[in-house]
């Protein structure tokens, strides 16, 4: 009875190790870890639903696209046809990971053309900016530029790339200063590319500096 209790005193030599825990004799250590790349099955974005609340002076209408929908009375953002500026909205808004500032951006495939509606900063110079991550990874796939939303008041601005060249996430930073602008004041967005889809997201027009030199 004792025996099948496990209380003998006999020894069994059980539990003895036969042979050294260490390395073995090809080198390699037992308590080596794998430092392959894990596969990744998602990835986990933080959005704002307000998108770029940074820029508070903001006097684009709705530069981070997040107030569009098809049911408001007014648009900020509109197609460009050669028959003129469209009356309804830009129909390329849509929520996304891949948006730069919040939940909604724009999307915009070849030849496509919108304006953004905002104003002038009163009496100040304008500093302009949007984002745009372009197909082929080419900035100047893209023309924008700031125009007089009621045409021909104001001159129209090139808005530029500092480098002509993408982050390394793939957008383009398109800014411009302009001398003071006594119009209503938009941003005009068009898709040169021959084939893919373009998203463009966070446009900004605000006061400037008084000591901003103006581009163009």
């Amino acid at each position: 009875m004792a025996a099948a209790c496990g209380s003998s005193d006999e020894d069994t030599g059980e539990g003895t190790p036969s042979h050294d825990a260490g390395p073995d004799s090809s080198g390699n250590d037992a308590t080596t870890t794998d430092t392959s790349q894990p596969n990744v099955k998602r990835e986990i974005f933080q959005k704002n639903p307000f998108g770029n609340i940074a820029a508070s002076n903001n006097t684009l209408w709705d530069g981070d696209f997040e107030w569009a929908t098809q049911f408001a009375s007014q648009y900020a953002w509109v197609p460009v046809t050669g028959f003129g500026v469209g009356l309804a909205p830009f129909e390329g808004i849509r929520a996304s990971a891949s948006c730069r500032s919040g939940m909604k951006c724009a999307f915009m495939t070849q030849n496509l053309s919108m304006a953004g509606i905002g104003v002038a900063p009163g009496g100040s110079k304008v500093s302009a900016s949007i984002w745009a991550h372009p197909p082929d990874g080419v900035c100047d796939a893209m023309t924008i530029a700031l125009i007089s939303c009621s045409f021909g008041e104001n001159d129209d601005l090139q808005m530029k790339d500092a480098d002509d060249a993408p982050d390394a996430d793939g957008w383009c930073h398109y800014e411009a200063i302009s001398d003071v602008r006594e119009f209503a004041t938009c941003i005009y967005v068009v898709a040169d590319f021959v084939d893919g889809e373009a998203i463009v997201d966070d446009g900004v027009i605000r006061a400037a500096p008084d000591n901003a030199v103006p581009t163009g």
